[in-house]
């Protein structure tokens, strides 16, 4: 995520070599075996389809797509549904600079945040090395760290976000600018199982993208205590105390919190399951 589009638009006002602009993105995401695709329609007036694969890692991830221009949108959005299935649509507003031959994305996408993303366009393979460097530099002059890149798409967020939703419900979720805290209520157990099997606690560090399950010990009726950590709510915020270190945290929508955290989350409770 990327909290400060403004910011970013400011950067690449400076350094565009060129401006597409503003762009209300639909994507119709539909059920494949393997890759990709999707129907996109752009600002209500044209539509694309678009199968593509993609190597999702942590950092550059290589893209291979086609473009195919629809004209009859309704019809071949329906067709598809009836023969694929749709699985996903996201909703976003994307404005678009070029800096060379790299697209700088400012995303803002419904339900999931705010996003940077750089694409770099080229069709040589032996330039992937040098179109790398370009996109590295560029995360420096945005101040995008390493552990601020997703290594998922949008609908992979979404996909964790649904499940959450589909078996449990945030009661509480607080972020600051270091740390996320919430509780998170399980839903799809049996009414007798044990509170601490129901009611989850975690805390996530988003420099390290690495999340802690607290352990609950007692409550107060503004206090939460954990073996690890203690939580003070103060209005619609609260003072988080972990590791000898006090953390100010703000109330926030559970669709606010980070993909990352989401995604973290979604991992600790497929474990469990298993």
């Amino acid at each position: 995520t990327y909290k400060d589009l403004s910011k970013a638009r400011t950067i690449a006002k400076k350094l565009q070599t060129d401006y597409i602009g503003h762009l209300h993105q639909i994507d119709t995401y539909f059920e494949t075996k393997q890759g990709r695709l999707k129907l996109r329609e752009i600002n209500g007036k044209e539509a694309q389809l678009i199968p593509y694969s993609k190597d999702y890692q942590t950092g550059p991830m290589k893209s291979t797509y086609s473009v195919l221009p629809v004209t009859d949108i309704e019809n071949v959005k329906a067709l598809m549904d009836k023969l694929l299935g749709t699985i996903v649509v996201v909703d976003k507003k994307r404005e678009v600079f070029l800096i060379d031959n790299v697209r700088v994305h400012l995303d803002e996408v419904k339900d999931l945040g705010t996003f940077l993303e750089f694409e770099a366009v080229y069709n040589d393979e032996s330039h992937k090395e040098q179109e790398e460097k370009k996109v590295s530099e560029l995360m420096k002059t945005f101040s995008v760290s390493q552990s601020d890149l997703l290594k998922k798409s949008y609908i992979d967020y979404f996909f964790y976000r649904d499940y959450l939703q589909s078996m449990s419900e945030v009661l509480y979720s607080f972020e600051g600018p270091e740390t996320i805290v919430a509780e998170f209520k399980r839903t799809d157990l049996d009414e007798n199982v044990k509170p601490e099997e129901r009611f989850h606690w975690f805390c996530f560090d988003k420099g390290k993208n690495k999340l802690q399950k607290l352990d609950f010990e007692s409550m107060g009726k503004e206090q939460r205590n954990f073996k690890q950590a203690s939580l003070n709510f103060k209005n619609e915020n609260v003072l988080f105390i972990y590791q000898d270190k006090t953390h100010n945290l703000k109330k926030v929508k559970p669709l606010n919190l980070s993909p990352l955290f989401l995604e973290a989350v979604t991992a600790h409770f497929e474990n469990l399951n298993k």
